[in-house]
């Protein structure tokens, strides 16, 4: 192949949805005499096309909200809370690759607007967040919406980095004398980055 910096490829269904590495040998004939090799210095992705995916639904009754996710996902509940849950690969050494979660809302700042609570909310809520990065309307397929924003944050040695996203909806409200004012789903891991977004979609309020 010409070295174009990519190629079409229609993956055989004899690979499953996974991490993959990619080694290429190069020889002149067989048997194999000192071979030209190498491999791919990061892992790559084979997903499944949204008409693949088989769905499950995830309903809390507590806080009135519910979300779809792919099969391949292995969801536990918060048992303590009871406020969300986080969903993971089984063969994934990370354990939560998305997290959904209804959150209490910030002391002082309970009174403000959601537009305008989303803006400040990380900042407060997580230790080493300092700024909001980006922040992006979204509508889900209900018709509800929500604010997917992205997080500047110190790391170690003070170098600045950038957060994954971390989407906001509106909280269902005071329940049982606190005020839960935000629903957050959280993304946790870049390898589950396509199924978040898609997961966004699906998030519904009962």
């Amino acid at each position: 192949l010409d070295n174009t910096g990519s190629v079409d490829w229609t993956v055989s269904d004899m690979y499953p949805a996974g991490d993959y590495l990619l080694n290429i040998i190069s020889y002149v004939s067989l048997p194999v005499n000192n071979p030209i090799l190498d491999e791919s210095d990061a892992t790559f992705q084979i997903v499944k096309s949204p008409k693949e995916i088989n769905w499950k639904t995830y309903r809390n009754e507590n806080f009135g909200y519910s979300l779809n996710y792919p099969d391949s996902l292995i969801l536990r509940e918060f048992s303590e809370t009871k406020t969300g849950a986080s969903f993971h690969f089984q063969d994934e050494a990370y354990p939560e690759c998305i997290t959904v979660s209804a959150r209490e809302a910030v002391k002082n700042k309970e009174n403000l607007s959601f537009d305008q609570y989303v803006r400040e909310a990380a900042i407060e809520e997580i230790q080493d967040f300092k700024r909001l990065n980006s922040i992006e309307k979204i509508t889900t397929n209900s018709g509800l919406n929500g604010y997917k924003t992205t997080w500047g944050y110190t790391f170690l040695g003070g170098e600045e980095k950038i957060s994954l996203p971390i989407t906001y909806f509106e909280g269902p409200g005071n329940i049982q004398g606190i005020n839960y004012k935000t629903i957050q789903l959280t993304l946790n891991d870049t390898s589950c980055e396509e199924i978040y977004e898609q997961m966004l979609l699906t998030f519904n309020k009962q």
